[in-house]
């Protein structure tokens, strides 16, 4: 399988939501084999940073691969010295535990996802 990470434009976000995303953000789309299959990122508000990320299923991306972008992209999101902060998406049951193996810390409860903050 070639897999390729490659800056997320427009259409990848309308692929996964239908529309645009809301609010500058910066992110990162992967493609698995020429297809579209991940998009992750993080937005800026005042005074915190979140990240977010969406992945099809049977997205066959590696989990080693998973994890060193993941730690990428925390490590740009580092660079604003801000607060950063994530929620567990309440429909994939492994969400808050990929979380704290990434060093994130439950912060909050909550219905619509769990909230995450990174030490």
């Amino acid at each position: 399988m070639e897999v390729k990470i490659r800056p997320a434009t427009r259409e990848d976000f309308m692929a996964f939501h239908g529309e645009t995303w809301p609010r500058t953000c910066r992110a990162w789309a992967a493609e698995a084999d020429g297809q579209l299959v991940a998009l992750a990122g993080y937005a800026l508000e005042p005074g915190y940073t979140y990240a977010f990320s969406v992945m099809k299923e049977n997205h066959g991306l590696p989990t080693r691969l998973i994890l060193r972008e993941a730690r990428r992209l925390f490590a740009e999101m580092q660079k604003h010295r801000l607060p950063l902060v994530a929620r567990a998406n309440p429909e994939l049951p492994r969400a808050g535990k990929f979380l704290r193996s990434l060093g994130f810390r439950l912060l909050q409860p909550s219905l619509e996802g769990d909230i995450y903050q990174w030490n």
